[in-house]
């Protein structure tokens, strides 16, 4: 079943599951945004973090090892 989801996530145009995924990414990117303001205003980050990226390069590097864990198989 994976192969399957991975290439309608593949396909061009926007397809259903397409739809999914990036709605759940942005969500959980939302997520992360709230809770790393949080925390730089609680003292726990530097005042200084960019939190657009911060949220970012997170999401970007659990989605590598979601992907990578799936490869391994």
């Amino acid at each position: 079943m994976r192969p399957q989801v991975f290439g309608e996530l593949q396909r061009a145009g926007s397809t259903a599951p397409e739809r999914v995924a990036a709605t759940l990414l942005r969500r959980y990117a939302e997520r992360l945004r709230v809770l790393l303001e949080r925390g730089r205003e609680a003292g726990e980050f530097d005042r200084k973090l960019d939190i657009e990226a911060a949220a970012t390069v997170f999401v970007g590097t659990i989605h590598g090892l979601v992907i990578q864990a799936l490869d391994c198989r």
